[in-house]
């Protein structure tokens, strides 16, 4: 009996790629298959041969993935600026107990 299926795949390559291969399988056994994404990753679907519906059409998929990443690197900056900060703080401290000298 041939079915109708809806697929919903999240926006992230390791929730909606497994799906992608589902749905690509219940085609090939005959059943109409769409699928149901945003953004780039419904084009990824597409990409795949199967009919594609696009939940949130423009949508920034890397905007979150981007915003990660500043926030990574300003607490990477901040972890190094605290440790060159805390080294200059204990070798002024040997550099006062010792007259200057280490």
């Amino acid at each position: 009996m041939r079915k109708r299926i809806l697929f919903i795949g999240p926006p992230l390559y390791g929730l909606l790629y497994p799906l992608i291969s589902l749905a690509q399988a219940f085609r090939v056994i005959g059943h109409d298959v769409v699928i149901s994404s945003a953004g780039k990753f419904a084009n990824k679907a597409a990409e795949a041969g199967l009919v594609v519906f696009d939940a949130v059409p423009g949508l920034d998929s890397e905007a979150g993935y981007r915003h990660q990443e500043e926030l990574r690197k300003k607490v990477i900056l901040l972890v190094i600026s605290l440790f060159l900060a805390m080294k200059w703080q204990i070798t002024s401290s040997i550099l006062q107990e010792n007259g200057g000298q280490i």
